[in-house]
């Protein structure tokens, strides 16, 4: 245990400085266009959110935005943070943001590249799958053989990360609020899931097209609560978040903490881990939609990024640190959540993780689903046993240990991101600004 837990780190580590000298580079290359024209990046996606409709073919652009939203939001908005406070200290939080804002123009290019690059005969005939990442992967790298591979680690992930580590917090937080065992959670979302996933992209659409949006909300609002009435402690806590961030010292919690090293590590593996950038997936969402120009697509990539962590999990962060709550571990949030509410802000959160776990879990079978067909073909036969495999992960997601599910996941994250920033740095050159120095 003690040898994985040292290559994921050593691992993560290494890709999240990848991350880093690639978000830089990039962020040149477009202008810097996540700090200098925030205001018209958000109009022109979120302004125009439902502006989109409905075909048989390919997806809208409203509709890739929130299948791959919904496959970012999830536990490691809640878990991830919490743990990453405990371990690294409240300045883990600097460090997440700043990934955060690096991340945005990373998620751009591999969605740019999605629609430029991955849009070609590679599309099944139904229209329903994208191989985006894999085919700008093959081109980036001039090696069929990275494709495959990433496939293969993406199918991984989606039964790892897309849904053993997102039921398995489900379980850690519903077990002790419904007095229920996991066994009994393993079976309910099992057969929960189980007709959802059958259908295909369109069933998971239906679902997280209004899961996602309403306990999003929700969320927010009861952690803006928690923030406003904690007001005149923000201004310590923002203190102790960039005096954490630089510090020599022992981390906070303190559990695994050393300081400015355990903070950045954190605060950048965690932040990778939330939202996803440089791991491809975004890709297979938005690498099937119909929007054809790369730049307009690709400003939804940096928006998501935005959602994610510095909306979501920075009010996730700013809760715990209000609540006097970092020292509670992966609990962290749930503890927050009691501390003010009491056993209805238990409750509440147990909800909410369950929600933003079952938005993520569909997301990522598609995901996985997509890998598959790539891998073996597209055929009802694949399809179904894929989807079987896929629910029946959800039952042993619910059972297995926590901190092996969750070194595993990561560990299978750095090889995705390594191949595909591989694919995406070998088309660098094509990859051009975005649209916001226009006129809107």
């Amino acid at each position: 245990m003690t040898t994985l837990s040292f290559i994921n780190e050593t691992a993560g580590l290494i890709t999240a400085l990848l991350l880093i000298a690639a978000g830089f580079y990039f962020s040149a290359k477009t202008g810097f266009f996540q700090f200098l024209h925030f205001g018209k990046l958000t109009k022109k996606t979120v302004g125009n959110l439902f502006s989109g409709k409905n075909t048989s073919e390919g997806l809208s652009s409203l509709q890739a935005f929130i299948t791959s939203l919904a496959g970012t939001i999830g536990v490691g908005n809640i878990v991830g943070v919490s743990a990453a406070i405990a371990i690294g200290g409240a300045g883990s939080l600097f460090w997440m943001t700043l990934t955060a804002f690096l991340s945005m123009v990373i998620k751009y290019a591999e969605i740019w590249l999605s629609v430029s690059e991955g849009q070609d005969l590679h599309l099944p005939k139904n229209k329903n799958y994208s191989f985006a990442p894999m085919v700008y992967i093959e081109k980036g790298t001039k090696s069929p053989a990275a494709a495959v591979v990433f496939a293969a680690l993406g199918l991984i992930s989606a039964v790892l990360m897309g849904s053993m580590t997102q039921i398995n917090a489900v379980s850690l937080s519903c077990c002790p609020t419904f007095h229920i065992s996991p066994v009994w959670i393993g079976i309910l979302l099992t057969v929960f899931f189980l007709p959802v996933v059958l259908k295909g992209i369109r069933g998971v659409l239906k679902v997280t097209e209004i899961i996602l949006p309403l306990f999003g909300f929700c969320y927010l609002a009861a952690g803006l609560i928690i923030i406003f009435l904690n007001l005149s402690r923000l201004p310590a806590i923002f203190q102790e978040i960039f005096r954490s961030a630089f510090s020599l010292e022992a981390s906070t919690g303190g559990l695994l903490g050393c300081g400015i090293v355990a903070a950045f590590k954190q605060g950048m593996i965690k932040g990778v881990f939330s939202n996803e950038a440089g791991l491809g997936s975004a890709g297979l969402a938005h690498g099937s939609c119909r929007e054809r120009r790369p730049e307009e697509q690709g400003l939804w990539g940096a928006v998501e990024v935005f959602l994610d962590t510095v909306v979501i999990s920075g009010i996730t962060g700013l809760v715990i640190l209000c609540a006097g709550a970092e020292n509670d571990g992966y609990n962290g949030l749930f503890a927050a959540f009691q501390k003010v509410f009491g056993s209805a802000g238990g409750l509440f959160i147990s909800i909410c993780i369950l929600f933003f776990a079952v938005a993520s879990v569909l997301s990522w079978s598609y995901y996985g689903e997509s890998c598959a067909v790539f891998l073996f073909g597209e055929s009802p036969k694949s399809q179904r046993g894929f989807r079987l495999i896929f629910c029946l992960s959800v039952f042993f997601g619910a059972v297995f240990s926590a901190e092996k599910l969750w070194l595993l996941a990561e560990l299978i994250n750095s090889g995705m991101i390594l191949i595909n920033m591989a694919g995406i740095l070998g088309l660098r050159k094509k990859i051009k600004g975005t649209p916001l120095k226009k006129p809107i």
